[in-house]
């Protein structure tokens, strides 16, 4: 949500003048949380400033108060250890920055690629795993599995996962089932791009 507050010397310990608060959807990336959260400051701040005679500061809680740290591009690989639930979420909220990634070993030597989006689903194998890569591709989890919505390869455009005949990541995926090679994803050097 959004705290409108008093400014203090602190770091963010001002007394509160306003909480607004807003769900978190399965949906959400760090970048569609951030406008709307940018939005409802916005509307927050105004409709503060429009009746500042009702306006009450309310000190903040001791308890429960943590610092957020700076995401670091290093925290931005793939762990595939983790569960499909956590893994989705983690990939939405480094969309659109740092992004995270992941190479695949193929025939041809290995791919790097990064995932922009993905939906937690059932599935179970050997974490990194392809599990499926026909219709849709599913990749195991250390519990779970994941379906990525968007990914690139470190050398196309971002475009979609779906199943339609013009996408390149079906292309991709498709190449990847013909070659027989589903072997595990695993981590490596970043990305370019």
């Amino acid at each position: 949500g959004v705290t409108l507050m008093k400014m203090e010397a602190g770091l963010d310990t001002g007394p509160m003048i306003e909480i607004v608060r807003t769900p978190i959807t399965p949906q959400d990336t760090s970048e569609t949380l951030t406008e709307r959260l940018a939005q409802l400051g916005a509307e927050s701040l105004i409709e503060a400033l429009a009746r500042p005679q009702t306006l009450t500061c309310t000190p903040q809680p001791e308890e429960g108060v943590t610092y957020a740290a700076k995401l670091l591009k290093s925290e931005s690989q793939i762990d595939w250890t983790l569960s499909g639930e956590a893994l989705a979420a983690k990939i939405r909220a480094f969309n659109p920055a740092p992004g995270t990634w992941a190479v695949k070993n193929t025939e041809t030597g290995p791919v790097q690629f990064k995932l922009w989006d993905a939906e937690a689903c059932p599935g179970s194998g050997k974490p990194g795993e392809v599990l499926k890569a026909k219709k849709e591709l599913v990749i195991a989890c250390g519990t779970g599995a994941i379906r990525p919505k968007k990914l690139k390869a470190s050398w196309m455009p971002r475009p979609s996962c779906s199943p339609s005949r013009s996408s390149p990541a079906r292309s991709s995926h498709e190449q990847h089932k013909a070659s027989g090679h589903h072997d595990a994803c695993r981590t490596g050097a970043p990305p370019h791009g």
